[in-house]
Order: structure tokens, then sequence, then C-alpha cells
């Protein structure tokens, strides 16, 4: 039996179903687990919740029982894993999304979002040209040794270990012509920040970029007219796009890639309630990297300009991934989430003191309090002279919304905030 009570009232032994509340300040990696440690009860109470809906039938100890006042422990100790029970199962450990929790392998030094750029720039540069020299040899027919691909995810990688922000966001200004190209250089990029998210061993990094890199393989098979045709597609015209997969399935396993790198590019349109294709999977019966590119795929489709429509902004889209129920993994997309933060480089942000501001680079370990540079007042409606703000220092601002740049009359946003960064006038305004 399902019921919502107040913050204030949870105890240990019940079971989470929700937590109301603003989505990104969600602390957890799964929206339903069994309260057993202290400090998430902690968490919670001391949380932004407007109510907490529990599971009396998953519960430990009976309703009336919960109802006693149980003290929480001062201290700040965080336990190796967490313990997760449901009726009829064996405990588990729960991951959490907490920002700042998630150890992520450091190889080589961090760069600011301003140091990579340039060299973000060249590997784009360098990885869309030879996306597009390997499709075209495999539109002839010729075969894609995967020793001329690994080298393009080694640079992808180094990139985004130095600084992941940079290419990602470059990848975001291409044209709409470069789609298929950039979208799998995209990809690649976004799925070796999520693999190092999630804590991945170095090996198993390089393949989730390689699958992310070829997830659109069979795309070769689709006649390029419907690939950028402007309008809708007709069912028949859909049927044949869709055949993708299977084709990138095929041609992979031919030229000998891995079975886990193949079986992407085959179930990354599947969605773990079942409404995906080909084969209508659901949940776990979806690989992980499926599950991965799948996150990895729409994120980058919907923030790049197609040519039946605009871009959306990257932080308006992860609040709609997060509100989609049913189409991607819970966990995995918590943890993308945070891979990219709250708020992506390049989000226009209103702030506490009636000022906008451009986000310009994350923050390690607090996901929602970026480096932003301030240069507009809201009050007189006009620009002032830019200044770089670390909001995870102190309390001197805050960001209280996402904003949309053509409201404020900001034009060519998406291509202007590599200028920002190098210390250029951040907009027009119209």
């Amino acid at each position: 039996m399902l019921r919502t009570i107040a913050k204030e009232d949870v105890r240990l032994g019940m079971y989470i179903h929700r937590l109301e509340g603003p989505w990104f300040k969600h602390p957890f990696w799964r929206k339903s687990f069994l309260l057993t440690d202290p400090d998430d009860l902690a968490v919670i109470q001391a949380g932004e919740f407007t109510g907490v809906v529990i599971d009396d039938s998953k519960s430990l100890v009976p309703p009336g029982e919960m109802d006693a006042p149980q003290p929480v422990p001062a201290g700040k100790a965080e336990p190796a894993e967490r313990a997760a029970a449901a009726e009829g199962e064996q405990p588990a450990p729960i991951e959490r999304a907490r920002a700042g929790r998630t150890a992520k392998p450091q190889l080589q030094p961090r760069l600011t979002a301003a140091e990579e750029i340039d060299r973000a720039a060249a590997v784009a540069s360098r990885a869309t040209r030879s996306v597009a020299q390997l499709l075209a040899d495999a539109r002839l027919g010729r075969a894609v040794d995967i020793a001329r691909v690994i080298p393009v995810v080694e640079d992808i990688a180094a990139s985004v270990d130095r600084n992941p922000s940079a290419l990602i966001s470059i990848t975001r200004m291409r044209t709409k012509d470069e789609y298929t190209y950039c979208h799998s250089v995209a990809v690649c990029a976004l799925m070796v920040n999520l693999a190092r998210q999630l804590g991945f061993a170095e090996p198993q990094a390089r393949e989730a970029g390689l699958a992310g890199l070829l997830h659109d393989f069979g795309k070769v098979s689709v006649p390029e007219n419907l690939l950028t045709k402007p309008g809708a597609l007709s069912e028949i015209e859909f049927g044949l796009v869709r055949q993708h997969v299977e084709r990138g399935y095929t041609l992979l396993k031919a030229n000998n890639y891995p079975e886990a790198v193949a079986d992407a590019a085959l179930h990354h349109h599947e969605r773990v309630d079942g409404s995906g294709y080909p084969h209508g999977l659901k949940g776990e019966r979806i690989s992980q990297l499926a599950r991965m590119v799948a996150v990895c795929d729409v994120y980058d489709a919907i923030t790049s300009r197609r040519p039946y429509r605009e871009p959306a902004a990257p932080a308006e889209s992860l609040a709609s991934m997060y509100r989609w129920e049913g189409q991607f993994d819970p966990e995995i997309l918590a943890a993308f989430i945070r891979s990219l933060g709250i708020y992506p480089v390049g989000s226009l942000v209103r702030l506490k003191s009636n000022r906008l501001a451009l986000v310009i680079d994350q923050t390690e370990g607090d996901t929602m309090r970026p480096l932003v540079r301030v240069f507009y007042c809201i009050a007189s409606r006009r620009r002032v002279p830019a200044t770089d703000l670390d909001l995870s220092v102190g309390d001197q601002d805050a960001i209280v919304s996402r904003e949309d740049p053509v409201k404020w009359g900001f034009t060519n946003w998406e291509t202007q905030w590599t200028n920002v960064i190098r210390n250029a006038p951040t907009a027009s305004a119209a």
C-alpha cells in the first residue's frame, strides 16, 4: 500500500517508493529503495522534498511501529555500500548519484574548459573526418578494420579525460549537413564520459566509446535523402530507417568487432518498458552498453540542430529525458545527468542576484553549482562587465532557473559560447 508522508516523518525501515520534489535535487540513483542507513535518512530529511511516498508492503516494520521517533546520528561517515531489500529478494547494493560521491579515474591532469577548448575543436575535426571516411568506405563495401577506429576513440577519450565539457559542447556546434558524422563523435564522447561516471575500468570505458562511435554504423545502407529529409517520414520511409540497427549489427560482426559493440548497435533503440525496436526488449534484457547508448544517442539528437527543428537547450533536454518514464534505465540516466552536470556548459541561467550568466565549466564534486560568467543585469536590462563566478565557493550567489536565450534576445547562442570562454563578447542581442 502506498501513502504519502512528510519528509520529517520518514523513519528507518520504510520502503521509499518515490521522493516528490525537484528532479535535479534527487540525491539517489534509484527512485525506490529500502531506507536502512541513517545517513540516507539525514539526506532525505534535509532535502527539498514536498512529500515522500512509501510502500508499506515492502517496509521492514509494520506502519504502526514506524511512527515512533528515531534519532539521526551525527557524523558524515560514508558506508562502502547500501543494503536494499524487497520481498523475496536478496540484499543488493544501492548505488547513489550524489554530487561528488562517484569515483572517476583521472588518467591525466584535468584542464579547464578554456584550456581544452581549442584542442577539443581539433579532436572533433579529426574524428569527424575519420568517421566520414569510414562510412564512405563501408558504403563502397570495403572492410572497416577496427585498427583504424581505435585511434579515433583514443583521441576522443583523451580529450574527455582532460575536460569533458569542452568536446561535448564543441560537437553541438555543427551544420545540418554534418549531423551524421558529428553525432557519432558526440555519442562516443558522451559514452566515455558516462563510463567514467559509472566507474568502468579502462578497457571497458574504451569499448563504451567504440560502441558510441559505431552505434549508427548501419545508416550507411539508408538512403541519404531519408536521413536529411526536413519533413516527417512516411510509414514506409520510417521502416527503412529502422532497418539500420540490424544492418549495423551485421556489418560490425562481418568486420570482427566485439559482440558487445555490435549488440549496442542492434539494440540502442530498445526502451526499458519494451516500447523500442527491433525486438521490444525490456529492462535488463537490454545490454548495459545498449542502455547507455540509448541515453547518449537521444540527448545528442535533441540538443542538435536538425533539418526539421532547432536544437533544444542542454539543461531542458536533461529535464525532459528525466520525465520520460519507461524510456531509459533510471540509474544510467541519473549517472548521465551527473556526468554532464545539472546545468551543462553553454546553459544560460538566472542568478539569485537578478543577473544572467553563462555556464562555462563544471565544478568537480558539485554538479549544481558550476562555474559561470556573469554578463547581464536584469534590472537595468543591460550588459555588465563579464565576471567569472565559482558558485561552489561560499554562498555568494546561486542559480534560480534555466533561461531561454531567445527570450532575452541573444542570437546564435549555441555557437557563441566558445568566444565567451575565450573572453570575447558573449552573444549578440537583438
